[in-house]
């Protein structure tokens, strides 16, 4: 993978991340990645790709 083609994909993560698009965030990654999110009054959230 190029620089290009690296900096594209970190710049989408970024956008999703930032816009708390957790689909759009693990659209980028690999299948087996999964984002999860502690949240002190929500407890655990684990998400994974839909794509497996």
């Amino acid at each position: 993978m190029d620089d290009s083609t690296k900096r594209e994909l970190i710049q989408r993560y970024l956008t999703a991340y930032n816009h708390f698009d957790i689909a759009g965030m693990l659209a980028v990654l690999a299948q087996d990645v999964g984002f999860e999110n502690y949240s002190h009054d929500l407890g655990l959230t684990r998400t994974y790709s839909t794509s497996r």
